[in-house]
Order: structure tokens, then sequence, then C-alpha cells
């Protein structure tokens, strides 16, 4: 029996999008490939997070990175951060979330 943790997924589309340049990974390890434009323009939340300093590449070591992107984590299950995220992508690449999901 292994102690390391399982390898995070990959969200549903639109969010696997190869020319994303950020990923961000849920509490239950599902990684977001996102576009930092769009969530800065919808959030001033994300656009505060993208703002930050990034770390330099001698200070990253314990920084994780995938293919060159930097991964974020969040504290949001998949569910949660999912629809957060149709609701800031424009609407031509997600349909926004039922409403009724919410009620769980």
């Amino acid at each position: 029996m292994s102690d390391s943790p399982a390898p995070p997924s990959s969200a549903s589309p639109p969010f696997g999008h190869p020319k994303a340049d950020a990923i961000l990974r849920s509490s239950d390890n599902v990684d977001f490939r996102v576009f930092q434009l769009f969530l800065s323009l919808a959030s001033p939340f994300f656009e505060t997070l993208f703002d930050l300093p990034q770390p330099s590449e001698e200070t990253s070591a314990d920084t994780e990175t995938i293919d060159g992107l930097p991964v974020i984590p969040m504290s949001e299950d998949s569910k949660t951060l999912d629809a957060l995220l149709r609701f800031c992508y424009p609407c031509t690449l997600a349909e926004d979330p039922a409403l009724h999901d919410f009620r769980d």
C-alpha cells in the first residue's frame, strides 16, 4: 500500500486548453488549466492573485509547475471551483452552471 497521493486529474472542458497560462488545483486534486486574462477581468480576487509577485527560479524549488505553468493550490473543491470558473469565463467557451447545483 502506497502513502503517496494520487496524481491530479484534469478538469472537464474548457479547463484543459493547451494554451492556458496557469493551473488552479482544487482541494480534491483536480487541475484546471485557465487563462489568467479571463479570470482577472471577471474577478478582483483573481486580478490580485495573478498580480502578486511570482517566486524567482532560485526560490521556487517548492513551487510546483506543470508544462512551465504555475500550479496554484485553491481551498475550494473541484465542483465549487468548476462552477465559479464557469461564471468567469466567456459564455462562448463555458456554459453557465445550473443554479440548482448550489443547493448541495
